[in-house]
């Protein structure tokens, strides 16, 4: 890794660490268009995105730590050819082999995904050389999203999963998959203004 690279990622620790909203603003995250809004709800319309992804089997606090450095090495081109790539929020984890009502915090196996910079295309993007790790499409897609900020406990995702679930039966939406987990922060950013969000995509 390049000095420079270093030290701004430095830089960019300490800003999430003492003003993370202005951190955030300084990374950049997926478009789309905001359907509606209802309290802590939004309805969002995504285009389609390009991310990179991979998944493991256990339980959300085992896989985090096999997830996320394999990812990263892909990103900072420490495992393959070629330039690095630009970070981009939010860190989005999805539950394996789980149905719409089942716990998300309990699901067998997770997939995390980054989102890739939109300067990047299928075509152009660096390829894995880790075989766990792969470039795919995720097609446009309507998402009803609940944003909070805070320590993301098993117990509070659970907590705010279940209350997505029942605002999206509320509003006679039909879910399309299990609830989503996305997390715009690093783990040095102080637990009270950690910004994550619960999601769930619903048919259009």
């Amino acid at each position: 890794m390049k000095i420079s690279t270093a030290l701004e990622q430095m830089l960019d620790l300490g800003l999430h660490i003492v003003a993370p909203a202005t951190a955030r603003d300084r990374t950049e995250s997926p478009a789309y268009e905001v359907l509606s809004s209802e309290g802590e709800v939004e309805l969002r319309r995504y285009a389609a995105q390009i991310v990179a992804e991979t998944t493991a089997t256990g339980t959300k606090s085992e896989v985090d730590d096999d997830l996320f450095p394999r990812l990263a090495a892909y990103i900072f081109a420490s495992e393959r050819d070629g330039p690095e790539i630009d970070m981009t929020t939010p860190v989005q984890l999805a539950p394996e082999g789980l149905s719409v009502t089942d716990d998300p915090t309990g699901a067998e196996a997770y997939t995390m995904r980054f989102v890739m910079p939109a300067e990047w295309t299928i075509d152009t993007l660096p390829r894995p050389r880790d075989p766990r790790v792969s470039i795919r499409e995720v097609p446009a897609r309507t998402v009803a999203v609940l944003s909070f900020k805070g320590a993301a406990t098993d117990e509070v995702l659970r907590s705010k999963a279940a209350a997505l679930r029942a605002h999206v039966a509320a509003q006679g939406w039909t879910a399309d998959g299990a609830v989503e987990f996305a997390s715009y922060d690093p783990p040095v950013t102080p637990a009270p203004f950690k910004l994550h969000e619960v999601r769930i995509a619903v048919a259009d």
